[in-house]
């Protein structure tokens, strides 16, 4: 079992549910992460989110429910391995943690340069419903 301490490639494990459909604004910041979906009725969904280059609308139907596991910025996900590894059996967090050790990695030198962000960085979006 690893403590959330020993992860060098996570960044946190958050999670969100949904009690009416919703739709959320995911803004780029070159991290990933992997992620189980799980709706009511449905068999739940393990994924890896893809890197961003502008803003996204990601929506969410009531009754979604999310825990992720954030992953630094620069990491490299063995996905198949990984998915592979989390479906179709049962994984507590723990499992999950170790598994990211697996099939993770990421080079010491690979990190955000604040050099590399416009100065004046502003988003905008519309949504209709």
């Amino acid at each position: 079992m690893h403590a959330y301490s020993e992860m060098k490639n996570l960044l946190a494990i958050w999670q969100a549910e949904s009690e009416f459909d919703a739709t959320s604004l995911v803004i780029p910041d070159g991290c990933r992460d992997l992620i189980l979906k799980s709706i009511a009725g449905e068999k739940p969904q393990w994924f890896v989110s893809s890197l961003h280059d502008q803003a996204t609308a990601v929506s969410m139907r009531a009754g979604t429910g999310m825990i992720g596991f954030r992953l630094k910025a620069g990491v490299r996900v063995d996905e198949k391995k990984l998915i592979t590894s989390v479906t179709n059996s049962y994984v507590d967090v723990s499992d999950v943690l170790c598994r990211l050790n697996s099939f993770t990695v990421r080079k010491p030198s690979v990190g955000l340069n604040p050099k590399a962000f416009p100065k004046n960085l502003s988003v905008s979006a519309t949504f209709s419903t």
